[in-house]
């Protein structure tokens, strides 16, 4: 009986420890490609930067599917933009998330897919304006109003050259701004606002360096 118990305590002694670490505490400094509405936004600037870090698990008794969390950040500053007059928007985010990365028989390639929360500070940097059906309008410089918790994905690929360091690339899309009021400035482009000012739905190809502290 004694036997049994205590075998029963190791054991719940063993599930309670930390899992071994597929994916141990990482750095990763990111190069952006702007696409879809953030490349419209950022008027036709390709580029941003960001930085993450995050830690990962694997799932008890699983060889194939491992658990990731990461927070980080991202910045896109935009050229002036001819279809918006020479306007000039900037967007900043922090981000939190958790991804589901998968074994593979090729050592050091892991893909990896995930969800996550993006908190967006978008700001106009000057003035601009917009063709309607009646004429120009104005935009004003300013911050955008929306900055609560948005929805976002993304799927990737990581490669890792040895224990320590490795690469990267993920697609990303989140939701964002969507506050298009219709009437008498509706834009000759359509009824569902100007791409990259109303609405903004923003996507992304992160290329990143990785380098893991602990390095299994």
């Amino acid at each position: 009986m004694r036997n049994g118990i205590a075998l029963g305590l190791a054991g719940l002694a063993v599930c309670a420890l930390p899992v071994r670490a597929e994916q141990p505490d990482y750095l990763r400094l990111s190069a952006l490609s702007t696409q879809g509405d953030l490349r419209a936004y950022a008027g036709g600037k390709a580029f941003g930067h960001g930085f993450e870090v995050g830690h990962g698990l694997n799932v008890p008794g699983s060889e194939v599917i491992g658990l990731g969390v990461f927070a980080g950040f991202l910045k896109v500053t935009g050229d002036a933009s001819a279809p918006m007059g020479g306007l000039r928007q900037s967007l900043e985010a922090w981000r939190v998330g958790g991804d589901v990365r998968f074994a593979t028989p090729l050592e050091g390639l892991t893909p990896y897919a995930g969800i996550n929360l993006n908190y967006f500070s978008g700001k106009r940097l000057n003035s601009g304006s917009i063709l309607t059906y009646d004429g120009r309008y104005a935009i004003t410089p300013g911050p955008y109003g929306e900055r609560g918790a948005k929805f976002g994905f993304r799927i990737g690929l990581e490669y890792r050259f040895n224990r320590a360091w490795g690469a990267s690339v993920d697609f990303n899309h989140s939701e964002w701004y969507d506050d298009y009021a219709k009437g008498d400035h509706e834009p000759m482009t359509g009824d569902r606002g100007v791409k990259g000012l109303n609405p903004i739905n923003p996507s992304w190809l992160a290329f990143s360096v990785q380098y893991r502290f602990k390095a299994l």
